[in-house]
């Protein structure tokens, strides 16, 4: 064992916070009493594993989850979702709606369906936009530029989220055809809701949404310069590597 350090164990019955601030110092100075030099005391046990792992997981926090896709695309994209699920109900008015419903029907939709019906096309909304927004953060931050991270998103997670959703919609027909009428409006409502995001949000609105706010879209992430040399420096470094000819005949 090293002469310069010593492993002392103490039973307290604080909690984590009091023992950092009260046992830690006391032990420092007992030990110091009866030792030359400097003494520092370290707390371990399952109070040194909840203090690093609230460190860690609030740091986490902060550099990545507060800001993950900044502030004002959130909102945008929340936005989006909102109108999804009030087309959703427009159209399930149009055809469960009035005296006469398309589909058949009281004319009106049970309350109840209502609810759940907005929380899973809500969540769905949620999901697309989500998927769409971090993998164009994830291309912008490694250098890319606002357009570009667009395009790359959306080729990456085209064929998934387009195919999910077709494949969520299809599965969704036998509730359409059923005799129960809630059951019918609630698969055809969150059919309709998939068709809407997956058609008309995810590949046009929020793209477009996203090219249009630019780096305000993204505050406070802040995404790195482009590598590479810029057309000015390049002309620059063309026009100083080309000799000059004198009517001599000689090159300077």
């Amino acid at each position: 064992p090293s002469p310069n350090a010593a492993m002392m164990v103490v039973s307290v019955d604080r909690s984590e916070k009091e023992v950092v601030k009260y046992d830690q110092p006391q032990i420092e100075r007992l030990v110091a009493q009866g030792v030359h030099g400097p003494v520092k005391a370290y707390i371990t046990g399952q109070p040194a594993l909840d203090r690093a792992l609230r460190d860690a997981s609030i740091s986490n926090l902060r550099q990545t989850e507060l800001i993950t896709v900044g502030i004002l695309l959130p909102i945008v994209a929340t936005a989006f979702n909102l109108l999804v699920a009030a087309a959703t109900f427009g159209v399930l008015q149009l055809l469960f709606g009035g005296t006469k419903p398309l589909l058949g029907g009281p004319g009106y939709m049970d309350p109840m369906s209502i609810i759940g019906l907005f929380t899973i096309v809500f969540s769905i909304s949620v999901i697309y936009g989500a998927v769409l927004l971090m993998r164009t953060r994830e291309v912008l931050m490694t250098g890319g530029r606002n357009g570009h991270s667009v395009r790359v998103a959306l080729r990456d997670t085209a064929a998934a989220s387009t195919g999910a959703g077709l494949v969520m919609a299809a599965a969704l027909i036998p509730f359409a055809t059923t005799n129960l009428i809630n059951v019918r409006q609630f698969g055809i409502g969150v059919a309709v809701a998939i068709l809407i995001d997956v058609l008309i949000v995810r590949p046009v609105l929020l793209p477009a949404a996203i090219a249009v706010l630019g780096k305000v879209g993204w505050w406070p992430t802040r995404a790195p310069a482009p590598s590479g040399p810029t057309a000015p420096s390049s002309r620059r470094a063309s026009r100083a590597h080309v000799p000059r000819l004198h009517p001599t005949g000689t090159a300077h």
